[in-house]
């Protein structure tokens, strides 16, 4: 039988409680985190990442060219930042291209450079001398070997797609679910840890008040401590899918339910860290990524 301070659907959810399910459970915290710091690594490597190889595949036309200037990019291939065999350097260079324009282009290469005055092979795609870069060398800092850095955003954007998806469907069940009080009837442990803990599979048994057909519910979670200290637990279940349930003790945020009907956030300052990390993380980089890209005067 429900418990008597649980009102009957639908609940009025607060605001923080709803943020805080939504932006403060640990997938949509720690993805965010991911995601903030691994795009740091993609504007720095993963944008200066060679791709030419696929426009220099078809027919290439050379010219002869001169260097113009050269120095350090401030990259490096190597820890040891003193080493000039692992330093990035650049190289200017102008040349003029089938139809008598003089144009300019900068190429890079690891350890080495062209000293100003020297000559060297120009290399283009036929037809688009714009799309130029010196013979043996790169048109970005490096090679294609550093795309690896997108896998830290696509890792914390996944998180955060699953956080969100979690805490927009227990702030859906805090508001239209049934409560019911459910046996635990098997626990066992899974393959992933969470915070070097065990994320735990329970699978609750509950019936309906007022119903003599039993239901079952699948819940994982890697927060433990109130699971199983009692001799039933607390759950909400949706009336049209009584598969879909989960326990109170389980929520990612504190609840405290009222008797005006509504649902609120046991915890005041509770629902705004989360959106707060969550800005602090995206807005940034969409403000470079708009400077970058729209702003920048590009080489």
């Amino acid at each position: 039988m429900p418990r008597p301070d649980i009102q009957l659907p639908p609940r009025r959810v607060g605001l923080n409680l709803t943020l805080s399910l939504i932006f403060e459970n640990f997938f949509t915290l720690f993805g965010s985190f991911f995601f903030g710091f691994g795009m740091i690594f993609v504007w720095a490597f993963g944008l200066n990442a060679d791709l030419s190889g696929l426009q220099f595949a078809g027919r290439v036309e050379t010219c002869p060219g001169v260097a113009v200037n050269w120095d350090r990019t401030g990259f490096s291939e190597s820890s040891d930042d003193t080493s000039d065999g692992r330093q990035v350097f650049f190289t200017d260079y102008a040349f003029f291209d089938a139809e008598g324009n003089r144009r300019t282009g900068r190429s890079y290469a690891t350890g080495t450079f062209i000293e100003q005055g020297r000559e060297m092979t120009v290399e283009y795609p036929a037809g688009r001398p714009e799309y130029s870069r010196i013979r043996g060398m790169r048109r970005k800092a490096f090679g294609p070997f550093v795309l690896f850095v997108f896998i830290f955003p696509a890792v914390g954007l996944y998180m955060i797609w699953h956080g969100l998806k979690q805490g927009l469907k227990q702030a859906r069940l805090l508001k239209i679910a049934e409560p019911a009080e459910a046996r635990i009837i098997a626990c066992d442990g899974t393959s992933v840890y969470v915070n070097e803990r065990q994320v735990q599979r329970y699978v609750f048994a509950f019936k309906p008040f007022g119903s003599r057909e039993e239901f079952r519910a699948e819940f994982r979670t890697h927060l433990t401590d109130h699971l199983g200290d009692e001799p039933t637990e607390l759950v909400l279940f949706d009336s049209a899918d009584p598969g879909i349930a989960v326990p109170v003790d389980g929520l990612s945020a504190p609840v405290k339910f009222c008797t005006d009907g509504s649902v609120r956030c046991a915890k005041l300052w509770r629902g705004w860290a989360g959106p707060a990390l969550f800005t602090v993380c995206f807005v940034p980089h969409g403000v470079y990524l708009l400077w970058r890209f729209f702003f920048l005067e590009q080489p």
